[in-house]
């Protein structure tokens, strides 16, 4: 449980692999709907898909996510944290096939998205369990970090899939190389990643006692918070490529720049886990990067090609920039607790992503691009509000001596 004095910065060898494990299962069950985002110009050329129906296809992915979620708790009991990232990686492998060999029209790429999701669903608490066993409570904020980096990375993916491969071999073949990956995962999670000794039950812990009102009043505001937070970040994964489109930016060009902002993402999301370690931030933080996010949304509805590009890149870092530390605040207040506490985030934060991106969408067909990204930029500055009176919650739990179990 301890690190040795010469190295006491590093992440312990354990430790890398259940990152890498958690970093490689999290890009697998996310690429499938940030490709989808990334190539919807491509793939409109060969299925019928309005944004309407993007938006769907967005919003069913996060349903699935949100159902097999909730249904974790259950299943953890058979299948541990090993059981529930080879379940993901496997059904991420089939929907990336699926999209890619078997989706003559836009209902399966309906059915292929909610696998997607029911992947992502189950494979953060097998990520989370393995972060939380193997590495050091001293640098656990920027594996946690890295982990929740790997979502951009996977917009990242999706970016250069456009120059790279949907304008040269076709977008099928971005989604089939991915299912490539999703099985080398796979196959290196069966060799690094033990089954439990003494059961699933013990790994798991969803057994705990009546959790104290004043940590789950901290937790549903800190859910309410993710869920706008989550409904205005998913958005720009979404719908950045076919905005950009509609501002005359080529689909060349657009995918480059969900490349960028996909960067600026990794960077500031394992740079805040460094910084979280070191100092400690509480959501006073979050509430900062959600008002430079919709700041930064804002920012892309000006009749400007460049106020666009460098508002998308900065929404990247503040808008979309805050689940690994929002995971670390939760974790930090929860304690003994911790895996009711997250699961009730991640529900505002599953839901947050249906209905976003839905709504999203509609906005975008019936009113036009620029008053969907206005409508995201205000969902997220009242983001940033909850976070301040969250912020607030958790200063209580520390004066009730809650805080501080984990640290």
């Amino acid at each position: 449980m301890t690190t040795t004095t010469s190295a006491p910065a590093r992440i312990r060898r354990p430790g890398r692999r259940a990152v890498a494990v958690a970093v490689g299962t999290t890009i697998a069950s996310t690429l499938p709907i940030y490709l989808i985002g990334g190539l919807a110009v491509q793939i409109e050329t060969s299925i019928a898909m309005t944004a309407t129906i993007l938006g769907a296809v967005v919003a069913s992915y996060w349903a699935a996510s949100a159902v097999s979620s909730l249904a974790v708790g259950r299943a953890w009991i058979r299948l541990s944290e090993r059981g529930s990232l080879l379940t993901s990686l496997s059904l991420s492998a089939v929907s990336l096939f699926g999209v890619a060999f078997a989706s003559p029209a836009w209902p399966l790429l309906l059915a292929w998205s909610a696998f997607a999701g029911m992947a992502n669903g189950l494979g953060h608490p097998g990520s989370n369990a393995l972060i939380a066993q193997n590495t050091s409570r001293h640098r656990r904020a920027v594996a946690y970090g890295i982990k929740q980096a790997s979502i951009p990375i996977s917009t990242l993916l999706s970016g250069l899939s456009v120059p790279v491969f949907a304008l040269t071999v076709g977008w099928r073949a971005a989604f089939a190389l991915s299912g490539l990956f999703a099985v080398l995962v796979l196959v290196f999670v069966v060799m690094t990643v033990n089954p439990p000794r003494s059961g699933p039950q013990e790994s798991a812990g969803v057994t705990a006692p009546t959790m104290p009102a004043s940590l789950r009043s901290f937790l549903w505001l800190t859910a309410a918070t993710t869920f706008l937070a989550s409904a205005q970040a998913n958005s720009i994964g979404a719908f950045l490529v076919t905005s950009a489109v509609t501002k005359d930016i080529s689909a060349s060009t657009a995918g480059l720049l969900l490349g960028a902002g996909s960067v600026v993402g990794i960077i500031t999301r394992v740079g805040t886990g460094v910084f979280a370690d070191r100092r400690g931030v509480t959501l006073n933080f979050v509430a900062a990067m959600l008002a430079i996010g919709a700041l930064s949304l804002a920012a892309m509805t000006l009749p400007y090609q460049w106020s666009f590009v460098l508002g998308a890149v900065v929404a990247f870092g503040g808008g979309w920039g805050w689940p690994g530390l929002v995971h670390y605040v939760v974790s930090r207040a929860s304690g003994p607790y911790t895996a009711q506490g997250t699961g009730i985030v991640q529900a505002g934060t599953y839901v947050g992503g249906v209905i976003g991106p839905f709504c999203f969408g509609i906005t975008m067909s019936a009113l036009g691009v620029d008053v969907a990204w206005c409508g995201a930029a205000v969902i997220g500055a009242l983001a940033a509000v909850l976070a301040v009176y969250a912020a607030r919650g958790e200063d209580r739990i520390a004066h009730d001596g809650m805080r501080g179990i984990d640290e």
